[in-house]
């Protein structure tokens, strides 16, 4: 019964473990077998690499963001007297 205790009570301050992000990458790879795509390579050369001799193509990741990728800055706006 102490465990389980002891256990609420870490969950309660710490709270629950956060999940894990998806990892994003800009090279996807679709599979002519089907409606498969894996979107997990980092170059395209990766990608064609695996898709040899299983049929299918290789397109970019429309949902890749890149790291380094600056996000648009908003200006404020003067303040009008």
């Amino acid at each position: 019964m102490r465990p389980l205790i002891a256990t609420a009570a870490l969950l309660a301050v710490c709270g629950p473990p956060e999940r894990a992000a998806a990892a994003e990458y800009p090279w996807c790879v679709y599979y002519m077998d089907g409606d498969v795509s894996n979107c997990g390579f980092v170059s395209l050369r990766q990608c064609r690499m695996a898709v040899t001799g299983m049929g299918g193509y290789c397109q970019p990741n429309l949902f890749y963001v890149s790291p380094g990728a600056a996000k648009p800055r908003t200006r404020a706006r003067p303040r009008s007297s």
